[in-house]
């Protein structure tokens, strides 16, 4: 029984080290994207680099106050990999103006990633990549092609 247990979590692991791979091969590509967020929206363009590098543009627009819009445009570089059918980013920088913005972003992002197991994909096709975040949200980013 105990061998039977042991080569069926082994064969668990192997099934799941594939799927991993076969994914990491999926995912890399541009990507376009629009997400609502409070009271704004985030669009931009996201690229998953072959080598695990990550490339992040976006804009954020908002009403900061009432009748008071505000838009700041970003830049994200870091890493991502596929880990147990999850989609880790691990973001290094983020660059606005000004960059003290960025840098808190920064700190916000490292505080939530410590808890988060990263996004658990979906699916991910010639079209499209769809996660689900650590806070249950749907999101879909639209392949372009180049």
């Amino acid at each position: 029984m105990k061998n039977l247990l042991i080569a069926i979590s082994a064969l668990m692991l192997l099934v799941g080290c594939n799927q991993d791979k076969s994914l990491s091969k999926k995912v890399p590509g541009w990507y376009s994207y629009e997400q609502k967020i409070d009271k704004g929206n985030i669009s931009g363009k996201l690229t998953y680099y072959k080598n695990g590098a990550l490339k992040l543009r976006a804009t954020i627009k908002g009403e900061l106050v009432q009748n008071i819009n505000i838009g700041i445009d970003l830049t994200a570089t870091g890493n991502w990999k596929v880990e147990n059918g999850y989609l880790k980013e691990d973001i290094i920088e983020f660059k606005t103006i000004p960059q003290s913005i960025g840098d808190s972003l920064l700190a916000e992002y490292k505080k939530d990633a410590q808890t988060s197991p990263g996004d658990k994909i979906i699916h991910v096709n010639k079209e499209e990549l769809q996660v689900k975040t650590a806070k249950g949200e749907t999101v879909t980013y639209k392949r372009l092609q180049q």
